[in-house]
């Protein structure tokens, strides 16, 4: 029988590039060998997946019981509700991180955030305006400090090669992995819905850094997020057809729980109001360096990096409000001063065999010493070998 990777009761996990082994150790004998998309499954059968609190008191997701460092989570998200997510070190319902997609966002209906100490900070976007209620393939990573959201281009195709949207982060070091689908089913929760695999190792390039200031106040509906220009194009009104109605209406089912943009989608239905939507003209794709402490931001600027835009304007715009440009080198001595809990190979690539070897073994001790998180050698290896997405 093999060393085992890690241990659930009498079951033994080895991870490779390609499949989870799952070993009963009683039996001394491969219990199965299914591919990734089946293993979830397996740990809901022997009771190692569990339902807890996702965002607040009163949301449920279903997580793995065991926590884990460096995953991949694998998933179908709907753009329904902005409360249909994909949890990945997920330590309690005031701490984790989360992709989703909500079609209400202007131009950033794919994102990546963070919660620390019940404080919601906004880590990176997709510049896209995805339509309502549709499902789309989800691959979220987290290796280190990197965190990588996969979105498939349409309803039926599976996540890219190459990570969609990208985040460097360094607060929350370890936890479980699941899913949440709010008004899919009674608690939100329908099947296991979520496939565990190994992360992959590609990689995206953006083409600008800037240092930005930060707004917003921490919470769900207004995260603290990098203070990027926007030039909104009006598509339609705000239309009160019967204010009083409305606020009854709002009275009735804030008081039961339900958020504003739940009821404001009820209030559509019953013809009480219509929502003014707008479009970004110069949306981009960014990801944000937003160390915290105590969930809030260390300081009032951030770190951005621009990996695609509708228009070149948002150059000029950049610009215009004050926000200062830094080539490569720059940007990342900025960032491993601005953030101490980042090391070099979190942000650079080491090819070189002895070069990544050396860096390998400083990495595996400093990241134990860091955040008490132990790799092996060999994982340590791959992953400053990575191509990092600076």
């Amino acid at each position: 029988m093999p060393k085992v990777d890690f241990r659930f009761g009498k079951y033994g996990f080895i991870l490779d590039s390609k499949t989870l082994r799952i070993y009963d150790l009683l039996l001394d004998a491969i219990f199965t060998e299914p591919p990734y998309d089946q293993s979830v499954f397996y740990l809901g059968a022997v009771k190692y997946v569990i339902e807890d609190l996702a965002e607040d008191e009163t949301s449920l997701a279903r997580l793995t019981k065991e926590s884990w460092a460096d995953m991949g989570l694998l998933t179908r998200l709907n753009t329904y509700r902005s409360t249909c997510v994909a949890f990945g070190r997920h330590v309690d319902y005031n701490n984790y991180y989360q992709v989703y997609l909500y079609s209400g966002e202007f131009n950033a209906d794919h994102q990546i955030r963070k919660k620390v100490n019940g404080t919601v900070t906004t880590l990176a976007t997709e510049a896209v305006d995805l339509p309502d209620s549709t499902w789309y393939w989800i691959l979220f990573e987290i290796v280190g400090t990197e965190l990588r959201s996969y979105r498939g281009t349409d309803p039926t195709s599976p996540p890219p090669d190459t990570p969609t949207i990208t985040a460097t982060d360094t607060d929350i070091s370890t936890g479980r992995w699941g899913v949440r689908h709010v008004g899919l089913g009674d608690s939100g929760l329908q099947g296991l819905y979520f496939f565990l695999q190994a992360p992959s190792s590609k990689a995206i390039t953006p083409v600008k850094y800037y240092i930005v200031n930060i707004e917003g106040e921490g919470k769900s509906e207004e995260p603290f997020r990098p203070k990027i220009p926007m030039k909104l194009k009006e598509v339609n009104q705000v239309l009160y057809i019967d204010k009083e109605k409305y606020t009854k209406l709002y009275s009735i089912l804030y008081r039961k729980g339900f958020s504003k943009e739940e009821i404001d989608e009820i209030a559509q239905i019953f013809g009480i109001l219509k929502i003014q939507k707008y479009v970004n003209t110069i949306a981009c794709t960014w990801s944000a360096l937003i160390p915290t402490r105590k969930g809030k931001p260390i300081d009032s600027i951030c770190l951005i990096r621009i990996f695609n835009f509708v228009d070149s304007r948002i150059f000029d715009e950049l610009k215009w409000i004050g926000a200062k440009e830094l080539n490569r080198d720059e940007a990342i001595k900025f960032a491993l001063k601005f953030d101490d809990k980042l090391h070099i190979a979190d942000l650079v690539q080491f090819i070189k065999e002895d070069e990544a070897k050396k860096f390998a073994k400083e990495y595996m001790e400093w990241r134990e010493k860091q955040f008490g998180i132990r790799m092996k050698f060999e994982e340590a290896l791959r992953y400053v070998m990575r191509p990092k997405c600076w």
